[in-house]
């Protein structure tokens, strides 16, 4: 795909820990069209409930594992989701998860709430946790994430990114993209003030003067 002839760029989604070896990091970090972006699902960092959900439950191989693909490409974005209020979710498992999240410190993370689905193992488990528990749960993670985020986020300041600019806003006056940092409708966007017209659905070079949780700011950089 990346030998194809244009302008485009290729991004790898819900990659499996497993399935990220040597061959596939050295191609991303070869490749000018193929964004240095992982999403890999790792659901949660207790190995105990990852058993129960049936994943890789290695935690120190996940890590080191993690720490592999930043020594290769040092400036790669990392993305994961995890599941809280797994049925038989100890409290200290749940720290267990909030410390892995601390460890891992990932770009960017999705935090979700078990959901009962008929037809599935899970469903018919014992100790299901209530509603409350699993919304409490959700929100403090949340909120150590969203620090993390904005500590990550705030490095890009200064720094001048390829921006696929996709939209304007013209009562604000800023147009609207993404890099290859951030996945359109599931991460940040950034917002970008510029003197000049920018073309829509075309890459723009964007200098970054201001961050947030989730999104960058940035002026159109014209050199």
């Amino acid at each position: 795909m990346s030998e194809i002839k244009g302008d485009f760029w290729i991004r790898t989604l819900y990659i499996y820990p497993e399935m990220i070896d040597e061959e596939l990091l050295n191609t991303i970090k070869s490749s000018d069209k193929i964004c240095k972006y992982l999403d890999i699902p790792l659901q949660h960092g207790d190995q105990n409930i990852l058993k129960e959900m049936r994943r890789p439950n290695d935690i120190e191989r996940t890590l080191e594992k993690i720490k592999n693909i930043r020594k290769s490409i040092p400036e790669i974005t990392l993305r994961t989701s995890f599941i809280v209020g797994f049925p038989g979710e100890k409290e200290s498992a749940y720290k267990n998860l909030l410390e892995f999240i601390k460890k891992i410190k990932f770009n960017n993370v999705g935090i979700f709430e078990y959901s009962r689905e008929p037809h599935t193992a899970a469903f018919t488990m014992k100790n299901q946790l209530s509603y409350d528990i699993k919304k409490e749960r959700k929100e403090k993670a949340m909120l150590l994430q969203q620090k993390i985020s904005l500590t990550n986020n705030k490095k890009f300041i200064g720094k001048t990114l390829t921006v696929l600019i996709e939209k304007y806003d013209p009562i604000k006056k800023i147009y609207i993209g993404h890099s290859q940092h951030h996945v359109p409708e599931v991460d940040g966007q950034i917002l970008i003030k510029s003197k000049n017209p920018l073309k829509i659905n075309e890459f723009a070079k964007v200098k970054i003067t201001k961050a947030d949780t989730y999104d960058l700011f940035g002026t159109e950089n014209i050199k």
